[in-house]
């Protein structure tokens, strides 16, 4: 993503940019998944039946259910902050490349001091 160099750090925004379109499709495909284990998890209901090892099941199946979709609500959370995360820092990095100007001037800032206040200062 980025690489060391005499003159500083380089960063390519354009990786950060492509991991966090890379986390935005996971999170989809995340999301697809838990609502498909969600409908496996509302049709099968307790497949054990009524004798003790299907109450046992019918007794803890709320804290399983709790314990493997909050697993994945907060994998997913992590996701879509990893994405936000990236595309911010995409976005900062390549807003600091634009200060250095265009190809036309030949990539260098401008040369001009911009006036103090001169209102006190």
């Amino acid at each position: 993503m980025g690489s060391g160099r005499a003159g500083g750090y380089h960063v390519a925004w354009q990786a950060l940019r492509a991991g966090s379109t890379r986390a935005e499709g996971n999170v989809d495909y995340l999301v697809e998944e838990r609502d498909f284990l969600l409908n496996v998890f509302d049709r099968e209901g307790n497949p054990l039946g009524q004798d003790q090892y299907g109450l046992e099941l019918e007794r803890k199946l709320p804290g399983i259910r709790e314990s493997v979709f909050g697993s994945f609500d907060s994998y997913i959370e992590e996701m879509e902050y990893l994405g936000d995360g990236l595309s911010g820092n995409a976005r900062n990095y390549e807003d600091a490349e634009d200060t250095w100007g265009s190809p036309e001037d030949g990539g260098l800032p401008s040369s001009e001091v911009p006036a103090l206040p001169s209102d006190g200062w």
